[in-house]
């Protein structure tokens, strides 16, 4: 064959139509979007835009560097929590990650303060739990949607959910022991 390249392209074709047209045939409805659900792509993407914005936070400043920083990326929307020592730390954390590619958005929540002590973090992951608990147990919530981050007493909620599931997502938080404060990081959908 003189061309095996196009041969394969016009094969390939041919295929990938037919596959539609089996699963096509073997639905009586549409194929519906969850726009609450991440694709694994979103996964990896976040994974990535974290990943380079915790090496680039650890090429800093040494202000920055020795700064106790937690990046959580969602659909590029990045929330920085943790204690830093100075306000000039804290702006440049955020400069930082500003910059890194598919970053949407950044939330700076950074405190100036003295690194919690591991007593503190230990009180924040238990809250953590309970409220992925409380989540996880009212099925009108998309528990599964929602990433819950804990940070000396403050709760954060990031993911896709709509208005109402947000609220609700809050009125039972509000019931767990120890949260100082809700803040919703969501994308509403």
């Amino acid at each position: 064959m003189k061309h095996p390249l196009l041969a394969t392209l016009v094969l390939s074709t041919i295929a990938l139509h037919g596959c539609s047209t089996m699963i096509s045939n073997g639905r009586e409805e549409p194929i519906k979007e969850d726009y609450g659900s991440r694709t694994m792509g979103g996964y990896i993407d976040d994974q990535v835009i974290e990943t380079k914005a915790n090496v680039n936070i650890s090429k800093g400043s040494a202000e920055v560097q020795h700064g106790r920083i937690s990046v959580t990326s969602i659909d590029g929307i990045v929330l920085l929590v943790g204690q830093v020592p100075t306000q000039a730390a804290k702006e440049e954390a955020g400069r930082i990650v500003q910059q890194v590619r598919d970053v949407k958005q950044v939330q700076n929540m950074l405190s100036v303060a003295p690194p919690a002590t591991l007593v503190m973090q230990s009180q924040d992951t238990f809250i953590t739990t309970q409220v992925i608990s409380k989540l996880f147990s009212n099925k009108n919530v998309p528990s599964s949607q929602i990433k819950v981050i804990t940070e000396a007493g403050i709760v954060y909620l990031m993911g896709r959910v709509t208005p109402q599931q947000a609220n609700l997502a809050v009125d039972l938080i509000r019931q767990v022991g120890g949260v100082q404060q809700i803040v919703k990081v969501f994308e509403y959908i």
